[in-house]
């Protein structure tokens, strides 16, 4: 018997063995006519207009006596308790965990003896584990990251609402010395645009409040339409020494959960769990729709056949041989990608907490030297003009430090969540 080494010649092999010598009728049916569609016709080109809107058109919001919307009651919540419900909500983890329940099929003879070999069920389960690890690594990473968004625009809105009250205070402090002919450092129409001003940035926190409360609430199972807002509650000073790269680097490349997920593919890589490797290989990124099926697969009577088809038997494993030998170079191509990726993604996370760390120093003297200023004038007593604007002045420099706070804490989650740290956070 010739050997045959085609796919083709496998296929006819495998379909004489299963039904015989009948020759098989192939048909191919044309594809349906479509119409084809005119290109659609290319914009008008319409006059140049000025972009400066027309005020007549926009409306109108006098700031008089407003000092802010009136925020709803809050309920605070900590930064463990958001990574733990959200790493235990991630949808793609547990739809991993679900589809490890799923029982299996096994087709098998009178004897008991399986009749086709279905994979490493093995492999294909602690590979599922693993990338479930991840998705709830990243779902704890971004719910904290809202976690800490909406502490900076709860914080600066409070600090903002304290420079509303301030500068209200300050406009009648400098009518009351014009009624009594003193002069004074800033008029009160001054004062007036400058209250603009803040409402305007007040508005904007609030708003990006209630944005990330949404946003987190969702995260983290509780309804949206719930009365009560989110407050971030803790210790948000910063105590974590300055991150050592290499160290955080070698412990991500240790214990990250994608990487680890494809070291076991490669290395569990044999010709019984080549089908899940195969299937493994179609879900990487650019890959989807373009791996092949592999060698054809023999009829399940294989053992009543294998002394007939004995020549193809050969040729099929001579086939797995290769695409085992082909598969280990993709895992072993992507695997150094992923790699330097996320040694990458390490450093840039922890150059990121250096250098947050700096300017939250920065902005820290910045304020305490505003807020000396303050409690100077409030000794000198040179009157309620000049403390109520070094006040103010002192109220954005603690603005400014929230912020900076904020910022390190994000960036600190980022590293943490580059090198896999929230990844067993969820349930096991």
């Amino acid at each position: 018997m010739r050997r045959i080494t085609s796919l083709t010649g496998l296929f006819l092999v495998a379909a004489v063995a299963a039904g015989g010598c009948r020759t098989p009728e192939i048909r191919l049916r044309p594809p349906s006519p479509v119409a084809e569609q005119p290109p659609p016709a290319p914009p008008a080109v319409a006059a140049a207009t000025n972009i400066e809107p027309d005020y007549k058109t926009l409306p109108l919001v006098q700031p008089g006596s407003d000092a802010g919307e009136v925020r709803p009651p809050g309920r605070g919540i900590g930064e463990a308790e958001v990574a733990r419900v959200a790493a235990g909500r991630a949808l793609k983890a547990n739809l991993l965990v679900a589809e490890s329940g799923v029982p299996r099929a096994v087709v098998t003879g009178p004897d008991g003896v399986p009749l086709s070999k279905a994979g490493d069920d093995s492999l294909l389960r602690d590979v599922r584990e693993l990338v479930a690890a991840e998705a709830r690594n990243r779902a704890a990473s971004e719910a904290l990251v809202s976690f800490y968004q909406l502490a900076d625009a709860e914080g600066r809105g409070d600090l903002l609402r304290q420079s509303v009250i301030l500068l209200d205070q300050l406009k009648a402090a400098v009518r009351d010395a014009k009624a009594k002919g003193a002069k004074v450092p800033v008029e009160p129409e001054e004062l007036d645009r400058q209250r603009a001003g803040l409402l305007g940035l007040l508005g904007q926190a609030d708003l990006g409040a209630k944005l990330l409360d949404v946003d987190l609430k969702r995260r983290l199972g509780l309804p949206g339409t719930s009365a009560d807002r989110l407050l971030p509650s803790g210790d948000f000073g910063i105590s974590v020494p300055i991150p050592d790269a290499a160290a955080a680097v070698a412990q991500a490349l240790e214990r990250r959960a994608d990487l680890v997920a494809l070291r076991t593919v490669y290395l569990r890589l044999t010709p019984d769990t080549l089908p899940t490797v195969r299937d493994y290989v179609r879900t990487l990124p650019g890959l989807a729709g373009l791996v092949g099926v592999g060698p054809p697969q023999l009829p399940l009577v294989r053992r009543a056949a294998e002394r007939r088809l004995a020549p193809s038997v050969a040729a099929l494993d001579a086939l797995r041989g290769a695409e085992i030998e082909a598969r280990r170079r993709q895992l072993w191509a992507v695997i150094e990608e992923k790699e330097r990726g996320a040694a990458d993604e390490v450093r840039a996370a922890a150059a990121a907490v250096a250098e947050q760390a700096r300017q939250v120093g920065l902005a820290r003297w910045r304020a305490e030297q505003l807020m000396d200023k303050a409690a100077d004038e409030k000794k000198q007593a040179r009157g309620p003009i000049l403390e109520r604007l070094a006040e103010i002045e002192s109220l954005r420099g603690r603005a400014d430090v929230i912020a900076a706070v904020m910022q390190w804490h994000q960036a600190r989650v980022r590293l943490t969540t580059a090198t896999g740290g929230y990844a067993a956070v969820g349930p096991p």
